[in-house]
């Protein structure tokens, strides 16, 4: 049986891995071209604990893609201040995970910061009671997206809202009146920060490269279609018209089924369906100089600053602005003022307002969506949402 996987991002290539591993014959089409080995690489960041992404690295056989950093590398930039995450430790795992002496220093320290011991220890509680599974969501995650952040956070007082829930949100929902997004996405995006402090993190250097060029290995030469753009999706009674367009020309093939892994929005127009998805946008600027600390990441969350977040792994930074509109505030982080090779504006996330239906993973009996719609967009989020739609075309075919 044939599956014609949509796009080439981490759900794409999960997606299309765990189908190859099924015995399913796999076609991957990509509008972009990777021929000339041209594959994004920009450094991606996870925790330690994210096993979706690191059971596919595995699997495809790059561990080697996958490298730890240590907390005093990453960083939030707050009040004109950057601390490393391995001052904010104390904070950010719960009480009973700290060592006597932690346990003591949070003591002495809180009340220095402007935290109350009780609003931290309930701030746990609300990240610890309730899973975040992009593929199980309970009625605690629906009231939850019923709620904006800004109701969410109302429960906790102005200390840790200042000094820790808004700078994270801000560098990482792309909402800084915390009032347009769900708060079950930003809950989840406060729990991707706290976990990386938790249980560890870890840095994909060149992105998704090595993933799609081992899953390159796996699938033959005439399946791996880069430089193809899909043009239309027409489910049949017993198969999936595939219209794609390729040097020019324009040609129908037939599936059994699809996995569409491209952004929500594209998916909706190729299906030809109401998701009302829109993505945010932020400019990104290519930098080369030398951060005041030795960082990889860090997160900009201080809002009298232009800045959003700069990961600085290799020769190149990528630095990121809050407000495309006005220049972006890299004097305080930087040792000097850095080269600025190039600026773009970049796509980042969906912007999925409270109560806004969320598209299931099984569109129709032969169509199916993976990627970072379902819940606080990740690679590990992609590779999870990539490997249940293979899961479910599986399911599917073997039962008719």
């Amino acid at each position: 049986m044939s599956v014609a996987v949509i796009g080439a991002g981490i759900a794409g290539i999960a997606s299309a891995h765990t189908l190859q591993a099924d015995g399913l014959e796999v076609s991957l089409f990509e509008k972009r071209d990777f021929s000339d080995g041209d594959v994004p690489d920009q450094p991606r960041f996870i925790a330690a604990s994210d096993d979706a992404v690191l059971d596919l690295a595995s699997g495809l056989g790059v561990e080697d893609a996958v490298r730890p950093v240590p907390l005093e590398r990453m960083g939030a930039f707050q009040d004109g201040e950057i601390t490393t995450f391995d001052q904010m430790e104390i904070f950010l795992k719960p009480r009973q995970d700290l060592s006597l002496f932690e346990k003591i220093m949070r003591v002495v320290f809180a009340p220095v910061v402007g935290l109350d011991r009780a609003s931290v220890r309930e701030f746990h509680s609300a990240l610890a009671d309730h899973q975040f599974d992009p593929l199980d969501r309970d009625l605690y995650n629906e009231r939850l997206h019923e709620q904006s952040i800004q109701e969410w956070m109302a429960q906790f007082d102005d200390g840790l809202q200042e000094l820790l829930i808004k700078p994270t949100l801000r560098a990482m929902t792309y909402d800084d009146d915390f009032e347009h997004t769900s708060a079950d996405r930003s809950v989840a995006a406060l729990k991707k920060v706290v976990r990386m402090v938790q249980d560890g993190a870890s840095v994909l250097p060149n992105g998704q490269r090595p993933f799609y060029e081992a899953l390159g290995e796996e699938l033959p030469a005439e399946n791996l279609r880069t430089g193809t753009e899909v043009t239309a999706i027409t489910a049949e009674t017993d198969s999936v018209l595939v219209e794609f367009r390729d040097d020019g020309t324009t040609t129908e093939a037939s599936f059994d089924a699809a996995v569409l892994a491209t952004p929500i929005d594209r998916s909706a127009e190729l299906l030809e369906a109401d998701f009302d998805f829109e993505y945010n946008q932020t400019r990104g600027v290519v930098l080369d100089g030398t951060l005041t600390e030795d960082l990889a990441l860090l997160i900009g969350g201080d809002e009298a600053y232009n800045l959003r977040s700069v990961v600085a792994v290799g020769e190149t930074h990528n630095a990121f602005v809050r407000d495309m509109n006005t220049d972006i505030d890299v004097e305080a982080v930087y040792d000097g003022e850095p080269t600025r090779r190039a600026a773009e504006t970049v796509t980042t996330t969906p912007h999925i307002e409270p109560g806004k239906s969320i598209p299931e993973i099984q569109y129709d009996d032969r169509v199916f969506l993976a990627g970072d719609f379902r819940y606080y967009p990740s690679f590990d989020t992609a590779a999870r949402t990539g490997r249940a739609a293979a899961a479910k075309v599986r399911e599917q075919l073997r039962g008719r």
